[in-house]
Parts: structure tokens; sequence; C-alpha cells
């Protein structure tokens, strides 16, 4: 049988599926950065300069500092120049999250329970008044942006009721209306 290094990355759609191999023979010194031998959860968050993060850590250092420690750039990137997205799942309800990672991200409605900028970076929340309503719109800040498909913007009406914490943002143009729900740190007003 022969052994072999390498690695399998297979386009599944909407996401990459990877996974690394190497000869029994190469031992654990032999590979470094986020495939190294285990030597405990000491280091497991350690960053390419050797800064081990200390845990427990939140989705968001993980998603940012963590993340951006290990990115790579457009040129060596499978991906090209496409800013990533993560999707995790998240409490006891196991809701799934999309959450931006640069601004200027559209997050698209459909691809998660909540859609979230909880980092503040500045994003669009996108989808039709139903897919809208059938998500959560988390981290929502003055720099975001929602955009309503379908809506008639010349009778469009939008009220909030709810307090800097979550609430319900109320849509109507005179022919659909629906909720959009909006959780955490609502800072400022957005814009729709």
């Amino acid at each position: 049988m022969v052994h072999r290094r390498g690695a399998d990355i297979t386009d599944s759609g909407a996401y990459l599926n990877s996974a690394a191999s190497i000869p029994v023979t190469d031992g654990a010194a032999s590979v470094q950065g986020l495939l190294a031998a285990d030597s405990g959860q000491a280091n497991d968050f350690q960053l390419a300069d050797g800064t081990v993060l200390r845990q427990p850590l939140s989705n968001s250092e993980i998603l940012g500092e963590f993340a951006n420690a290990w990115q790579v750039t457009p040129a060596a990137s499978l991906l090209g120049d496409v800013p990533m997205q993560f999707i995790y799942t998240s409490g006891p309800g196991g809701q799934t999250v999309l959450q931006a990672t640069a601004a200027g991200q559209i997050l698209s409605a459909g691809a998660a329970d909540v859609l979230s900028d909880a980092d503040g970076l500045g994003v669009t929340f996108q989808g039709s008044l139903a897919a809208l309503g059938n998500e959560t719109i988390a981290g929502f800040s003055a720099k975001d942006l929602i955009d309503v498909s379908g809506l008639n913007s010349a009778s469009a009406a939008v009220v909030f009721s709810g307090s800097a914490a979550g609430g319900v943002l109320r849509v109507s143009d005179g022919i659909q209306s629906g909720n959009i729900q909006l959780s955490g740190q609502i800072s400022g007003g957005g814009s729709m």
C-alpha cells in the first residue's frame, strides 16, 4: 500500500469539503499549522504568528481574529476574491447562523436561521419579505441595510416596535406586508 501526502478538495456546491492525508511513517513533527500533531487543548487556537488565544472563545473571536490569522490572499485562495461567510450552529435550539466577515457583504435570506453582523461591519441583509420574515437579523446597526426584493419602495412603510435589544420591524407596501425579527445590539437606525 502506498501512502501519499495530499489534500482532497471537493466542490459541494454551496461549500468546499476538504480532507488531508499524510503517510503514517511521516511522524508527529512532520506537519505544522492547523494539521499539526495534537498536543492538547492549550494551543488549539494558536495564530499564525504563534500567539495562543485563551479559551473559552466566543464565536466572534473564532470567526474573527482566529479565522483572519489563517486567511490566505485572494490570489492564493481556491475561492478567488470572494469574502468568506461562516455558517455555524448556535445555542440549545441548534439555529444555524450566517456570520458576516467583511464590510459590504450581502447576506441572503434562506441560507440560515439567523443572518448576523455581530461585529458591526456594515452589510446588506437581502431577500424577499417572506424569506426575511423567516429569519432573524442579529447585530443590526446604522451601518447595515435591509434590501427587501419585490417591495414597492414608493409606497413602503416601516414601523419598528421593540428596544435596543431587539424587536420586530413591520414592513408593508400596501400589497404585501410582513415582520422581520431583529435581535442583539440594535444601535442607530439602518436603512431599508
